[in-house]
């Protein structure tokens, strides 16, 4: 069984074909049938799919990845690995996808270190058939301690007990800039009231080039 929430190229490579192992591909179809690991599932709803109060909320969203999850057929006990090309590029589709799982109830859930970058230059194998597998009842128990209401920040800011981390890009936390997906996506610019920036980029370190996390061991 893999330690944390990292699961390293090499330890994926050893649980390949495990019959309780599902890999799933966040990355656009494209990129998918281009080349990916050998049985990935794509998976690129982890990243389009965003929740907002206009589409229903967290209510709708564990709905849409209760059927997107069943689609890609995986089942209770299942260990789940996810990835994305590499960890500086794709806007933090594994995490995201690590994110959904968890808080829909899946626990088995491992973000790949390195990405899809990282299993190449080992010279691991590469597929361009599409895996094969059944779809099943995905079964959800939303966790709502994994995520803070607007009300609880509101609370928070004045909290000293409390520390608020803004990981945003620079750009973002300075208010030049209101989202990765546009100048002006976002309503308003600008950072939370007493929040410390501490940009996602900053937590990483680059190994042969590619950007993994910091981390002690």
């Amino acid at each position: 069984m893999p330690k944390g929430s990292l699961l390293e190229v090499e330890e994926l490579r050893g649980m390949l074909g495990q019959k309780e192992v599902v890999v799933l591909d966040t990355r656009d179809e494209e990129s998918y049938q281009r080349g990916h690991i050998p049985g990935a599932r794509n998976v690129h709803e982890i990243f389009t799919y965003l929740a907002l109060s206009e589409n229903g909320g967290y209510e709708a969203m564990a709905k849409f990845f209760k059927e997107v999850f069943g689609k890609a057929g995986i089942k209770p006990d299942d260990q789940v690995v996810i990835y994305e090309d590499a960890m500086d590029n794709g806007y933090g589709q594994s995490c995201r996808g690590w994110f959904l799982l968890n808080y829909l109830g899946h626990n088995q859930t491992y973000v790949l270190h390195g990405g899809f970058k990282a299993w190449k230059s080992k010279e691991y194998p590469v597929s361009t058939e599409a895996a094969v597998f059944e779809p099943t009842d995905f079964d959800i128990h939303p966790n709502s301690d994994l995520i803070v209401t607007t009300e609880q920040m509101i609370k928070a800011i004045n909290d000293p007990a409390i520390v608020i981390l803004d990981v945003r890009d620079y750009a973002e936390w300075i208010g030049a800039n209101s989202s990765p997906y546009g100048y002006d996506y976002a309503p308003r610019k600008g950072h939370i009231p007493n929040a410390m920036w501490m940009e996602w980029y900053r937590l990483m370190r680059h190994k042969q080039g590619i950007p993994h996390f910091r981390r002690n061991s």
